[in-house]
C-alpha cells in the first residue's frame, strides 16, 4: 500500500479506503512517505489508522517527519510479524526522536535506516543497510 504526500497534494488514498483496506488484509505491506512540507494533519490521520493494524504490518518503508515521530514511538512492542522496515529521515526536522520502536521486534529480518545528519541510535553509519 504505497502512500505519499507531497506540498499541497493529499494522499491519493481517502482515510475511509486505507481503513477498509487494512482491516481486510491479512498482512500488510507499508510503504509511506512522509513530507515536512505537506499539511501534517492527514499524514498523522493516516499513520494512526495503519498503527491500529500494526500486529499485521510484514513490511515498512517510512520516511519519517518530525510529526510522525510520536506515533512511530507508540508502535513499541505491537509489531510482531514485521520482517523489514526502511527509515528514512533525510530532514533536519525528522531528527526529533529514537526509532528504537523496531528494536523489540522479534523477527525483522531486514534493517535499512538512513539518517543524513547524525549516527542513528545504536548504529554505527549514518545510513546503514543490515541484514539481520
Amino acid at each position: 500500500m504505497p502512500i505519499a504526500f507531497a506540498p499541497g497534494v493529499d494522499s491519493l488514498y481517502p482515510l475511509a479506503m486505507v481503513e477498509t483496506h487494512a482491516a481486510r488484509a491479512r498482512q500488510l505491506r507499508i510503504h509511506f512517505y512522509a513530507s515536512e512540507l505537506a499539511d501534517a494533519g492527514p499524514q498523522i490521520e493516516l499513520f494512526q489508522c495503519l498503527a491500529k493494524h500494526a500486529s499485521r504490518w510484514q513490511e515498512l518503508k517510512l520516511r519519517l517527519t518530525s510529526r510522525l515521530s510520536p506515533v512511530l514511538t507508540d508502535l513499541q512492542g505491537r509489531v510482531p510479524s514485521l520482517r523489514s522496515f526502511s527509515i528514512n529521515r533525510d530532514r533536519l526536522e525528522s531528527q526529533t526522536t529514537s526509532i528504537d520502536t523496531f528494536r523489540s521486534s522479534p523477527s525483522p529480518v531486514y534493517a535499512n535506516i538512513y539518517n543524513k545528519f547524525r549516527p542513528v541510535s545504536g548504529f554505527a553509519a549514518t545510513g546503514a543497510t543490515y541484514i539481520l
